[in-house]
């Protein structure tokens, strides 16, 4: 594989994973590079996820091989608020592009997952697992009412533990399966193409 021409910058391991089998489903595994966002700054502390993406964009611009990229994709978990996550990340790119010392980075995008809506890439996956595996849609809804997860304050949190929990019960002996995983699986895991992947999937095309 030649060096890809963009780069696709997620918030954890588990996303980029994802993304990382995401794309050689859709033979897109050549155009992005995909990065977590981490940073460790001077005195050795570790940041991760949305809270890392200035950090990232500072240290990246010191590197010439993230110069040559043609573009960066950023892409955020929606979380509460959709509006509210895309603004953080604009925000933490306008200050990193004042700390760049002159040093240009590629053009910039931004998008939130999933789109227009509350969420994270687990909300994408829950619903798309509800329907490949309709038994544990119902017993897993009842162990997140009488738990109380239905109640938490985060629709992302809450589908976080929907997906962990399905994993567990379905992939038998591989309870910590990556979510990634499941869509190498052929017609036992999750679908790539699925329906609720199409805004993510016209979107990574863009930069065919």
């Amino acid at each position: 594989m030649g060096a890809q021409p963009n780069i696709l910058l997620c918030e954890g391991k588990t996303d980029r994973h994802f993304f990382e089998r995401f794309l050689e489903a859709h033979k897109l595994d050549e155009v992005f590079d995909v990065h977590e966002m981490e940073y460790t700054n001077g005195k050795g502390k570790v940041t991760k996820g949305i809270t890392a993406l200035g950090g990232w964009l500072v240290s990246a611009s010191a590197d010439p091989k993230y110069r040559r990229k043609s573009s960066i994709l950023i892409i955020v978990d929606s979380d509460d608020d959709p509006e509210k996550a895309l603004r953080t990340a604009r925000s933490q790119s306008v200050e990193a592009g004042k700390k760049t010392r002159g040093l240009t980075l590629p053009t910039q995008s931004l998008a939130s997952v999933p789109r227009n809506r509350p969420g994270s890439l687990e909300t994408l996956c829950i619903e798309a697992l509800y329907e490949k595996w309709p038994d544990v849609k119902q017993p897993l809804e009842v162990y997140a009412s009488a738990t109380g997860v239905d109640e938490w304050t985060s629709l992302s949190q809450q589908d976080k533990m929907r997906v962990h929990a399905a994993i567990a019960a379905k992939c038998r002996g591989r309870s910590n399966c990556p979510l990634g995983e499941l869509l190498t699986m052929g017609t036992a895991g999750l679908d790539p193409d699925h329906a609720v992947f199409h805004d993510l999937i016209q979107l990574l095309k863009q930069k065919q």
